[in-house]
Parts: C-alpha cells; structure tokens; sequence
C-alpha cells in the first residue's frame, strides 16, 4: 500500500532496506542458461553455511495472518518478502542441484515432476521447467521440485527472484489445476525492477534468521533494463 501511495503521490518511498550487498569471501560456482522468450530477468544469490530451524515467533505471526503455514526459516522468508515486495522467490538446495547448472527449458510433455509438497504431476506441453545436469528440479513460477526443496540438512541455499513469460505460466497452472500464490502474481505481473532488491532484503533475512555467509556476486541476468 504504501508503494502503491508513493506512486500516485510521486513521492519518495522511505525504507531501512539496505541497497547492496558485502563482496562474497568465497565463491560457490553455478552456470545458468539463459532463454530470454522464457523469462525477462533472473536475479540470483548463493548463502553458504546456513541453519535451518523454525522461525522466530513474529514471521511466524506474520504469515499465519495472511494465510501461510510455517515450514522453516528459510522458506518462510521467501514467503515473507513475496508478499512484502510483490514478487514471488525461491530458495533451492545448493547441494542439490546436480552439475552446478540451471536450465530454464519447455517441458516435453509428460514428464513426471514432484512438488515440494510430495505431489506429483505429469507435466503439460510447453510448462516452463529449470533443470539441472540430469533432471527437472522446479516448475517455474508454480512450484518448487521435491528434489532441490529446503530440508533439514540443507547447509548452502541458491536465492533466485525471476520475471517470467506469465501466458506459459497460466497455461500450466491451468492444465495442472495447480495454482499457488507465486502463479497468481505472475499472472498479473511482478515489478520487474524489483527483483534484486527483493533478493537483497532476503538475504539478510537469511543472514539474521539463518545465519550463513555470501557466496556468490548477485547474478542479475535480463534482456532489457527496467
């Protein structure tokens, strides 16, 4: 609401969000493929060290207000700033991620893709997908993948905050009568110049909630400038 204000009173929104973040002491590799007809911009970050636990009792409020069952620190807080900034995030399994590599690619149709809450669906023509070296680890802007999910053990996170083609969205959402609060958004379309600010505010959430260290530059990888 108070974006929405400052727009109509062009006037200057006033934040305590910090703009940047501290160079990365070490760097954790991860090669993305880029298909600019699939996605308009993909801002990234990898946090290395982190530990996963429950979140502390006010995000935990926060989000039953709005609807949300806590799961843990860590995807909890891309739920958080999802709905703080309007732009939906994801938070994969570093170590998961086979191969170090992200491919943003159409589904072949038929594919067998588990959801990260242990749903499992045969994918439509033309769904986006990310897949890593050998398989298919999200089903973009619906769904992350079981595979690559937050769990217990997961130490290294990879943040990512993307624009995507919101017709190839609906259209898998629909075919899956699988719709989440991520889908809704990019069907009415995200901020596109939001997404790295919305990726930084995560990570120091990360930081403060989870611990962890930077271990990546800030990926921030679009066709046009917003």
């Amino acid at each position: 609401i108070a974006r929405e204000i400052a727009v109509i009173q062009n006037s200057k929104l006033k934040t305590q969000m910090s703009t940047n973040l501290p160079a990365p002491k070490k760097i954790l590799p991860m090669k993305f493929n880029t298909n600019y007809s699939l996605f308009e911009r993909w801002s990234s970050v990898i946090i290395s060290g982190v530990k996963i636990k429950p979140s502390p009792s006010w995000i935990q409020k926060r989000l039953k207000l709005i609807g949300l069952r806590p799961i843990n620190n860590i995807v909890d807080i891309t739920n958080y700033v999802m709905f703080e900034f309007g732009i939906p995030l994801h938070a994969f399994d570093y170590d998961e991620i086979r191969g170090h590599i992200m491919s943003v690619e159409k589904a072949k149709g038929g594919e067998k893709f588990i959801t990260v809450d242990e749903l499992s669906y045969k994918l439509p023509k033309n769904a986006m997908i990310i897949r890593d070296s050998e398989r298919i680890i999200d089903l973009v802007g619906i769904k992350g993948g079981a595979n690559s999910g937050i769990k217990k053990t997961t130490k290294n996170v990879l943040l990512h905050v993307t624009i995507d083609n919101p017709v190839l969205i609906r259209r898998a959402s629909q075919a899956l009568s699988l719709r989440s609060d991520a889908s809704a958004i990019y069907e009415r379309g995200p901020d596109k110049g939001g997404t790295v600010k919305a990726l930084i505010r995560a990570t120091y959430l990360v930081k403060e909630l989870a611990g962890g260290k930077i271990a990546s530059e800030v990926v921030d990888l679009k066709k046009d400038e917003f």
